[in-house]
């Protein structure tokens, strides 16, 4: 597992996720309140910044998993 801390939150236009150590081969996920994703991106350092200006206000999960589904970390971010 890794801690992540996001920021800010509550956000406006930008969401980053600062990780406790740099990471390989993961996929960053976030996904609205109904379960559907609404963002998917490659990571592979420390730190994954995210532009939400086009989303919606509301509350947010992010998990950020490794290239066999498993989860690293999880969280909740919400959008103002």
């Amino acid at each position: 597992m890794f801690d992540a801390v996001a920021s800010p939150d509550p956000g406006i236009a930008l969401l980053s996720l600062a990780l406790s150590k740099p990471v390989r081969n993961t996929s960053f996920l976030l996904v609205e309140a109904t379960s559907r994703e609404v963002f998917c991106t490659a990571s592979n350092s420390d730190r994954v910044n995210v532009n939400t200006a086009a989303l919606s206000q509301g509350l947010f999960s992010y998990r950020l998993v490794d290239r066999n589904g498993v989860s690293l970390t999880h969280g909740n971010w919400l959008k103002q």
